[in-house]
């Protein structure tokens, strides 16, 4: 049933992003940065945007996520609910971080 609910959230996301409401997606967008799943729901890292906390940089398995949060659409997880909480206060900047460690890595 969560995750029933968290799925609902982001198609929800996507249909007023897809109707231009940009006033109603930031209320969306802060809305679904405050859920998580809860401690007891398995999340599979295939379900996840990136198999990498994006605020440490830990690549996460099944069983190393602890929380998540959706943004702009998309389910990230985290090993902690501090990263998740210091990912929460500058999401853009450390998912541009990680891009750029990412490229980086591949030279």
């Amino acid at each position: 049933m969560k995750m029933l609910t968290a799925v609902c959230s982001v198609l929800l996301a996507i249909g007023l992003t897809s109707c231009g409401g940009e006033k109603q997606e930031a209320q969306m967008e802060h809305q679904m940065m405050q859920e998580s799943a809860p401690a007891k729901m398995d999340i599979s890292v295939d379900m996840l945007a990136t198999n990498t906390d994006p605020n440490c940089g830990m690549k996460l398995t099944t069983e190393a996520v602890k929380d998540t949060a959706v943004y702009q659409g998309k389910l990230y997880g985290f090993c902690s609910a501090d990263c998740k909480e210091n990912f929460k206060k500058d999401p853009q900047a450390k998912l541009s971080a990680m891009e750029e460690k990412m490229k980086e890595m591949q030279h």
